[in-house]
């Protein structure tokens, strides 16, 4: 959309570059709500025993078994807050080099760029 013969820089340009990355942004968060709620039904293991079960020639069924907390381990909590964030248990979920880095961005584009996540 910038290269537009004779728009290049101007403040048209700049609107429409704006439009479009909002629109993106939209809907990559609208994406990103879909895969989220996937994620949370199906696990890869999941599509692994469907693909096994389909090789052997079954019929296709998903086993979910919910878990109360009482009944996990004590460590899986923290083994899920560490597969999302490798540094958790360095910053106790406020990751300060995550936030300087953001707001030096979001300072330099003049607008919100990146949002850092917070495992809390």
């Amino acid at each position: 959309i910038g290269r537009v013969v004779g728009l290049t820089g101007t403040p048209a340009a700049n609107g429409l570059m704006e439009m479009h990355d909002s629109a993106t942004s939209t809907r990559m968060n609208e994406i990103m709500k879909v895969l989220t709620v996937i994620s949370t039904l199906f696990t890869p293991l999941m599509f692994i025993r469907l693909a096994q079960q389909s090789g052997a020639g079954e019929e296709l069924t998903l086993h979910h078994h919910w878990v109360s907390l009482q009944e996990m381990s004590k460590h899986l909590p923290v083994a899920a807050m560490a597969g999302e964030d490798t540094h958790f248990l360095e910053h106790h979920g406020y990751s300060y080099d995550a936030i300087k880095k953001a707001a030096k961005q979001n300072a330099k584009h003049a607008k919100v760029i990146a949002v850092p996540r917070f495992n809390a």
